[in-house]
């Protein structure tokens, strides 16, 4: 059944149809401000400051400190040609201030690879260590131990969990770990990012606040609204759930019905409930094999560690395809689904018929899907065996 061919209808409900013929009174607001009160608040705020230890740093136009020292973050292999060449006596072309460490020549930066890029990030890892190690000296004040590493401080402007700093757009991590500091620790680890690591220090605190009404007024109404909306949406696809199933009853078209309700009707491409998952699994299998036997592992050369499905563009198919898929598994010819929220909208799905699955490799297929089942099975059983002997011995099991 997993792999019959399914033709489906499906009729959409979308939130916005309904909500903008809703009216919330000044009446509705005070009555959910007194029940909710505790819970309209305002955003706890962060400031922070930084260093940032990276492979390349782009050209800056302000600086207090001359020449190479200009830059807080640059390759350790040039730091040594300079220092060389300072022994050796013999001259060295001066850097503009602000020029870029990493980079062979004055205007030039050099993108590092392969080996190279290996030794730099562990270089860099093993400064931003001595840097938190010097943060955890008594009375040691986060500015002057950036000063002492030659590290330039970068400050944020208040900024909230949803909403981080433009500075911190680096990376999603190191929102996270801005609210994770407090006043007993100011400090945070090196946090590694895609081209070196960040190490952050608290600032300040905006705590969160009761919101007045008039503060809260527009969060009630838009939730308000919403909640409304979704009732309002609820019964009427009720209504034309049923309405569609007496239809079928008296044996009139469920075209005709549906555009005798006013709604109207979304074709779907024909699809099976398990040939994307199959045909996925077959493909990492045969990826997996060829990287295994072509792609042995050279010196200097990094490792992919992007997931498949990152690596892959997305398939092109209508939108909530795997809840219609769930919604229909069990309907027959001409059944209709009930509504199915999916986020603040949701559907209703007709199914018009199913072709029985015919193939030469329908045996082969069914075998790897029992074979992924039994697998799955194994692999729950192995968990909660794991989860049980974890238990008795006193082991705490973490998520992730």
């Amino acid at each position: 059944r997993g792999y019959d061919k399914f033709y489906v209808n499906v009729v959409r409900f979308h939130s916005s149809d309904f909500d903008k013929d809703i009216k919330v009174n000044d009446e509705d607001v005070q009555k959910y401000y007194d029940a909710h009160k505790s819970e309209l608040k305002t955003d706890e705020k962060r400031k922070v400051e930084f260093v940032h230890l990276g492979l390349t740093e782009e050209p800056q136009e302000n600086t207090n400190l001359p020449g190479p020292l200009s830059q807080p973050a640059y390759s350790s292999v040039f730091i040594d040609r300079f220092i060389q060449s300072l022994i050796g006596g013999y001259g060295v072309t001066p850097l503009s201030p602000g020029s870029d460490m990493t980079a062979p020549g004055l205007n030039e930066q050099k993108t590092l690879t392969g080996t190279e890029r290996i030794e730099g990030l562990q270089k860099l890892a093993d400064s931003a260590t001595d840097f938190t190690q010097a943060l955890l000296e008594k009375g040691t004040d986060f500015k002057q131990t950036a000063q002492r590493f030659q590290l330039e401080v970068h400050e944020t402007a208040e900024f909230t969990a949803a909403a981080p700093d433009p500075q911190m757009k680096a990376d999603a991590q190191l929102g996270t770990a801005a609210f994770k500091l407090s006043a007993q620790e100011p400090n945070s680890d090196p946090i590694q990012v895609a081209n070196g690591f960040y190490i952050l220090h608290l600032v300040g605190i905006t705590e969160a606040r009761p919101l007045t009404l008039e503060e809260a007024k527009p969060k009630i109404v838009d939730a308000l609204k919403k909640s409304r909306a979704r009732e309002l949406m609820s019964t009427k696809s009720g209504e034309l759930v049923q309405q569609l199933r007496e239809a079928t009853k008296s044996g009139q078209p469920l075209e005709a019905a549906v555009q005798k309700a006013g709604a109207k009707a979304e074709k779907l491409p024909p699809f099976s409930l398990f040939e994307e998952e199959t045909t996925k699994s077959q493909d990492e299998e045969t990826n997996q094999s060829a990287e295994a036997k072509s792609e042995q592992p050279s010196q200097g050369k990094e490792p992919n560690n992007e997931p498949p499905s990152q690596s892959k563009e997305p398939k092109n198919e209508p939108p909530g395809l795997p809840a219609i898929k769930e919604a229909v598994a069990f309907l027959s010819p001409g059944q209709i689904s009930d509504f199915s929220p999916s986020g603040d909208d949701g559907f209703i799905a007709i199914l018009e018929k199913r072709e029985p699955f015919a193939d030469s490799d329908a045996g082969e297929k069914k075998a790897a899907f029992e074979k992924r089942l039994l697998d799955n099975k194994e692999r729950i059983v192995f968990y909660e065996w794991l989860h049980d002997r974890q238990e008795a011995a006193g082991l705490k099991s973490t998520k992730g």
